[in-house]
């Protein structure tokens, strides 16, 4: 499976790594039918390996925090979460995802913006 690259300010990443069921993704706060914890308090998202799918659920289902009147919803965004190493949650290492800088010509445009986006 290729790693999706992600483009952010310019700067071209590929993310690596797998998901170490943090919570960071705040399927809580959506108010997401599929997320759920188990015993060990670690976070569970049922239709984790069909991200990329409509959800039936979300689509019908108007308590959902994803429901967007009967239009097909796609949890795209949980897939793509985190898309870029300077979120907090990889910032902190709480994440188990990854970010490399794809450099071109040996540049990296990352490290001129760690000085504005890394405090």
């Amino acid at each position: 499976m290729t790693e999706p690259t992600h483009i952010v300010h310019g700067v071209p990443f590929i993310r690596t790594g797998e998901c170490n069921r943090c919570g960071a993704c705040n399927c809580e706060k959506w108010n997401c039918p599929h997320f759920s914890k188990d015993v060990d308090s670690k976070t569970v998202c049922a239709i984790h390996n069909t991200l990329t799918e409509v959800c039936k659920i979300c689509t019908r289902d108007k308590k959902s925090g994803w429901y967007d009147f009967g239009k097909p919803v796609i949890h795209q965004v949980c897939a793509d979460f985190p898309n870029h190493p300077w979120l907090n949650v990889i910032k902190n290492k709480q994440c188990g995802y990854i970010f490399t800088e794809i450099k071109t010509d040996g540049i990296s445009i990352k490290s001129q913006l760690d000085a504005i986006w890394v405090k």
